[in-house]
């Protein structure tokens, strides 16, 4: 699918669940870094998709970034958090 192709697509369902108004003002600075995560991810799954694996890796990581501009946040990423604040074997 071309790029141009999959825009369209994601703007018709984004349009669908969320329905046309004002254009939303990004006034966070996580929230503009979710965005351009997301945006980063889906771009390089765009250049990998000889490579499956690598635009799958690439949208998992796009998923992830536009989860955290929801508020969905797993547990796995809270401990990892957590746990990289502490200096372990010392």
């Amino acid at each position: 699918m071309a790029w141009s192709s999959l825009k369209l697509q994601l703007s018709k369902f984004a349009k669908e669940v969320a329905g046309v108004g004002e254009p939303v003002l990004v006034s966070r600075e996580r929230d503009r870094a979710a965005l351009e995560h997301g945006i980063d991810g889906l771009t390089k799954s765009l250049a990998h998709l000889d490579a499956p694996e690598l635009a799958a890796e690439s949208l998992r990581l796009s998923s992830q970034a536009l989860e955290r501009l929801i508020g969905k946040i797993d547990a796995e990423h809270v401990l990892d958090r957590l746990f990289s604040s502490f200096c372990i074997g010392k």
